[in-house]
């Protein structure tokens, strides 16, 4: 391993260190999650993102892509159209 790949990994080391959960990149490109990571030089890893909480107004016949990090947010950027207000949990770079 050369002192880059080491600059790479390390952030991602101590985060395992500190009990968060490490994905690698599989052949396919999807991430799978990684328990006890071998820290190989041909692998990718991240540390698993965290699912986030937003909110999206509905209007009648489609969906605004806007997620708002607050409902009070959503409400500010609304328009007299909307028909609902969801709360919804993603994590990023998942379902792409």
């Amino acid at each position: 391993m050369n002192r880059e790949r080491c600059k790479e990994l390390l952030p991602i080391m101590q985060a395992f260190a500190d009990g968060k959960d490490i994905e690698y990149m599989s052949g396919s490109g999807a991430w799978i999650a990684c328990p006890s990571p071998s820290w190989s030089i041909s692998n990718n890893y991240r540390i698993k993102p965290e699912p986030k909480t937003g909110w999206i107004n509905v209007y009648t016949g489609k969906l605004v892509s806007n997620i708002h990090s607050t409902k009070n947010d959503a409400d500010d950027n609304a328009t007299h159209k909307r028909v609902a207000c969801i709360q919804i949990t993603y994590t990023e770079g998942e379902g792409l």
